[in-house]
């Protein structure tokens, strides 16, 4: 099996949240990605905006040993397949299934191979706070985030051990990979995290299981727990959890098949269930590559779960945390250079 690569709620996924106030959603993308390599450009009723992405140049040592990056670039310290609790960075939501892209961030990664099983790296990210009505950035010293991590491999298994600082508060945490027994691959990840502008403590981990069934058909089953997280739709809204997460709840399954349809053609899907209120979200995507690297992709997501009640912009009562997420149907078409 392939090692593979929470998020806050107001970095990517308000599904509660009037259109209105999607810029305002977006301002936490800014804290790790400067507003100066942006451009922005209001035509008619369309807010159109260009942005550097990846703007990063490297560093290596003669024997490869040692690497520098600095720039914009995508930063990653999870090894998680849905559920990516070490991923502190603009990270990936579970309902995500396209993972190649991933946004950057403006950093310093340092990488040194200790020896052939061993690798330490060190992430410094640069923080900033974002002005709503100004709509610009600035960055802060004591916002600047600065993590080691330490990965190395025992007999079968693959070991990471991380802990730093990350934007407001301070985090330790640790990964572990390892083939089991009848074809099964676990993943276990999580971090304890304290500090930061509310003074909270968290714990949170992942646990997954991937089996290869077939050729073609893997199964991955997931379970998510945040402490943070509600006991009860009554706890969604408080001010200690519910919208300052990016999940509401405490406890969360995903399943998530895929399969190989043919040479061009593959299949990934994922259902993703609150074991708070049982609303759940599936979301599923078909990839067809075309020639000259590039693909075309059909992604469908469907929601169970009750509605929530709203006000004029935002929600008086969640009664599902799923229940509320639109239905949706869309293409994509990626061509890599």
């Amino acid at each position: 099996m392939k090692s593979q690569e929470n998020l806050n709620l107001d970095n990517y996924w308000l599904p509660f949240t009037a259109n209105k106030n999607f810029k305002a959603n977006l301002a936490n993308d800014y804290r790790y990605r400067s507003t100066k390599l942006e451009y922005d450009k209001i035509l008619g009723d369309t807010d159109n905006t260009l942005q550097f992405d990846k703007l990063y140049g490297v560093y290596y040592s003669e024997d490869a040993s040692f690497s520098l990056k600095i720039g914009r670039q995508a930063v990653n310290l999870s090894i998680g397949m849905f559920f990516t609790p070490n991923d502190f960075f603009i990270p990936f939501l579970v309902t995500q299934l396209y993972r190649i892209y991933k946004p950057g961030v403006d950093s310093l990664i340092m990488s040194y191979d200790v020896n052939a099983t061993t690798q330490f790296n060190l992430v410094s990210v640069i923080g900033y706070e974002y002005d709503i009505n100004d709509e610009k950035n600035a960055a802060y010293l004591d916002r600047t985030s600065l993590v080691g991590n330490v990965t190395f491999n025992l007999s079968d298994s693959t070991f990471n051990v991380l802990g730093g600082h990350v934007y407001d508060h301070y985090v330790a945490g640790a990964a572990l990979q390892k083939d089991i027994f009848l074809d099964l691959f676990l993943r276990l990840e999580g971090n304890y995290n304290w500090g930061g502008d509310l003074d909270n403590t968290d714990v949170q981990f992942s646990l997954s299981v991937e089996t290869q069934l077939t050729e073609s058909i893997t199964w991955v089953a997931e379970y998510y727990y945040h402490e943070r997280g509600a006991t009860s739709v009554d706890d969604y809204l408080s001010p200690d959890g519910g919208l300052q997460l990016a999940y509401l709840g405490r406890h969360y399954l995903a399943i998530a098949p895929s399969m190989q349809l043919g040479p061009l053609w593959m299949l990934s899907t994922s259902w993703m269930i609150s074991a708070i209120d049982w609303s759940s979200q599936l979301s599923m995507r078909a990839e067809y590559s075309l020639a000259n690297e590039s693909t075309l992709a059909l992604n469908a997501a469907f929601s169970t779960g009750e509605k929530s009640q709203w006000g004029e912009y935002v929600p008086i009562h969640i009664n599902t945390e799923f229940g509320s997420s639109p239905s949706f149907a869309s293409f994509e078409f990626n061509y890599y250079l």
